[in-house]
């Protein structure tokens, strides 16, 4: 159990943190506003606008959302994970959010970041341009991994969240609506062992995934 491979020292201890409630994506909330902005729509155009731009994940990539999750993101990494030599993962909910959150970091200055997601042939040019090759990807995981190497934290979409062995990882800042096994999964990367200094493992949860 997972209480008996911390007491056995095998992983240390997560902790759970909930920030920014306001920021939260909450489903039900978004077809009461829908409903009243576009009540002037016919039933057809209201179905069309809503499967394009209603959906929590579409909500979740405003740019000024995630720029307000970075500036708290930021602060929390540089005062309490930074400082003893960790490093830290951000699970967003779309390429096109984790794309957003590298641009992001970058424009704020924050500690060394790299992006790591899928690609596709489809894919448009803002996308494009965070491709990375396999052995781009294998040196990027490599870089993050050692403890000396000032790549701190490293973001993706659906990547890296089972299988994924970093003991240097302490914190996960989560947002994307993972449940269930894929949750337990994700949420083990930050449970390594890695010196004295590790005593916990902690999720920072901009999502709600409490709820």
């Amino acid at each position: 159990t997972i209480e008996q491979a911390v007491a056995d020292g095998a992983t240390v201890p997560i902790f759970y943190e909930s920030r920014l409630p306001e920021l939260r994506i909450v489903g039900q909330s978004l077809d009461k506003i829908f409903d009243l902005v576009y009540t002037a729509r016919t039933p057809e155009e209201r179905e069309a606008i809503k499967k394009r731009f209603g959906t929590e994940e579409a909500i979740a990539g405003a740019p000024k959302r995630i720029e307000a999750i970075c500036l708290d993101l930021i602060d929390h990494f540089t005062k309490y994970i930074h400082p003893n030599g960790f490093k830290a993962q951000i699970v967003t909910p779309t390429r096109d959010a984790a794309v957003t959150y590298k641009e992001t970091l970058d424009k704020l200055n924050a500690p060394q970041s790299a992006i790591v997601i899928s690609g596709s042939n489809d894919d448009r040019e803002h996308l494009v341009r965070w491709h990375l090759s396999d052995d781009e990807k294998k040196k990027t995981i490599e870089r993050f991994k050692k403890e000396d190497d000032p790549l701190a934290i490293i973001v993706v979409c659906d990547m890296l969240l089972t299988g994924f062995d970093a003991p240097i990882e302490q914190v996960m800042y989560l947002d994307s609506p993972l449940k269930e096994h894929t949750l337990l999964q994700a949420i083990a990367r930050v449970n390594r062992p890695c010196g004295d200094k590790k005593t916990y493992g902690l999720i920072v949860d901009y999502w709600g995934v409490s709820e």
